[in-house]
């Protein structure tokens, strides 16, 4: 009698379940596609925080210029000594971004003057005006705009980096002729190789750091003192 013959047995998932290599398979996608998700998450937020440092220094510029229309057409000085409480461009500029409300302490610039990548703010702000239109070695001394020839040329504000030699991260002047002996003290390059600056007609673009670096001090333009 010949033996009978049988199907060989094969394994079988449980109706419903996985095997082990698809849950692997498995994890290791949600793995991957977790990571490119983190990615994005963190290149949109870098993004969210670029625009909106360009958007403050774009508003800081127009109040600028608010103050100059309502001033004869004169800039804000960069600083004016007072007795013993000396104000600051920033202080001047201050009701036309906040009205009649204090923004804080009397040296407190206020949040729209700080640039969220910055760790230690300078309490004056961390956006550095160009002392070639706010000469920083002549207080109470106020520029007209009529003397800027060339507005949309002519930078209004850079992004600062401390000047050297400072606790904080930012500097809320730019020193024209002590950055032209070591710029990189003085220009800050916080946005993923960008840099941003605004221009004395309102206007604000975007540098890359190394492009800046070369042209920064025709930016600055001649000395208006």
């Amino acid at each position: 009698m010949l033996p009978s013959c049988r199907a060989p047995k094969t394994t079988r998932a449980a109706p419903g379940g996985f095997t082990l290599t698809e849950v692997l398979v498995s994890l290791a996608v949600i793995a991957v596609l977790a990571s490119i998700l983190i990615v994005a998450l963190r290149g949109a937020r870098e993004r969210a925080q670029d625009m909106e440092s360009l958007s403050d220094m774009r508003q800081v510029s127009i109040a600028v210029l608010d103050y100059a229309a309502d001033n004869r057409g004169h800039l804000p000085p960069l600083f004016e000594k007072d007795n013993w409480q000396p104000r600051f461009w920033t202080s001047f500029v201050n009701p036309y971004i906040y009205g009649n409300a204090s923004p804080g302490p009397s040296r407190y610039a206020g949040p729209i003057f700080y640039c969220s990548l910055v760790e230690r703010h300078h309490p004056i702000g961390d956006w550095g005006m160009n002392s070639n239109i706010a000469p920083f070695s002549q207080p109470n001394y106020s520029i007209p705009m009529a003397r800027i020839e060339a507005s949309a040329a002519t930078a209004m504000l850079f992004e600062t980096a401390s000047g050297g030699g400072t606790i904080y991260d930012a500097s809320w002047y730019l020193n024209v002729p002590l950055a032209k002996a070591n710029p990189t003290e003085w220009l800050a390059n916080r946005h993923q190789g960008l840099a941003f600056v605004t221009f004395c007609d309102g206007s604000a673009r975007q540098f890359h750091h190394q492009e800046l670096s070369g042209q920064w001090e025709k930016m600055a333009g001649p000395d208006l003192r």
